[in-house]
């Protein structure tokens, strides 16, 4: 049973294969019971001064932060640096990146995973 709370769903969405991974975790977290916020379908696509604003609402309503690190996205980066620094716990599936890249998640306290199913358990268990 999860714990109370809402997990954000921080990750790219630009072509087939991100918007499929986003999709499967949403999926699969929603059939375990959880509250989520996805900015791929709770604010969609736009110019940047109208999804930034919406996307900091929605990260401040969570309690946790589930990122899907393929890549550099700048936003999925840039999201998880805000939840660090609001204390909100980031659980991170980190796929295709350099070591360097993860330096600092790492060192400020993200829980960085490199299987999907064992992150989506581990968001789930840091929910209060």
């Amino acid at each position: 049973m999860p714990g109370k709370g809402r997990i954000y769903i921080a990750a790219p969405f630009f072509n087939l294969a991100e918007r499929w991974i986003v999709e499967e975790v949403r999926n699969q977290l929603l059939h375990m019971g959880v509250e989520i916020f996805s900015p791929l379908h709770d604010v969609g696509v736009g110019p940047g001064e109208v999804v930034a604003s919406l996307d900091l609402k929605g990260l401040d309503e969570c309690d946790v932060v589930l990122a899907i690190l393929n890549g550099s996205d700048a936003g999925t980066i840039f999201e998880i640096g805000y939840a660090v620094a609001k204390g909100v716990p980031v659980v991170a599936l980190a796929q295709n990146m350099r070591p360097e890249d993860l330096k600092m998640p790492s060192g400020s306290g993200c829980v960085i995973l490199n299987d999907l199913v064992s992150a989506i358990y581990h968001a789930v268990w840091a929910l209060p």
